[in-house]
């Protein structure tokens, strides 16, 4: 059975990805490169499934410990930005480079 979750806010439903393998996919499903076509023939199939996915949840392919989201193209009128930072020199950056225990040389 497909795993889903629900938005408590715009009702938005997700897939989990480790359940769609019960379907027969692949990591490829989400970590394909150009042209997308493997991701965007999953997101049409998942859109007529009787789940009605508006989404998939999944782990990132280069820290597998965030989980991300892949939203569909109808559901983006439900999505809004909520903050947008445009002082790139905050402290996010060193934040997360110390996180992943990297840094910058010149």
């Amino acid at each position: 059975m497909l795993e889903v979750l629900r938005s408590r806010t715009a009702g938005i439903r997700l897939v989990r990805y480790r359940t769609l393998a019960i379907l027969g996919a692949t990591a490829e499903v989400t970590n394909a490169g150009l042209p997308y076509e493997v991701p965007q023939n999953w997101s049409k199939a998942l859109s007529g499934h009787p789940v009605a996915a508006d989404g998939i949840a999944y782990h990132g392919r280069h820290d597998n410990t965030e989980l991300c989201f892949a939203l569909f193209e109808p559901v983006r009128s439900a999505v809004s930005t909520a903050e947008r930072r445009t002082d790139l020199d905050a402290n996010w950056f060193w934040q997360m480079a110390g996180r992943y225990k990297i840094g910058l040389a010149s």
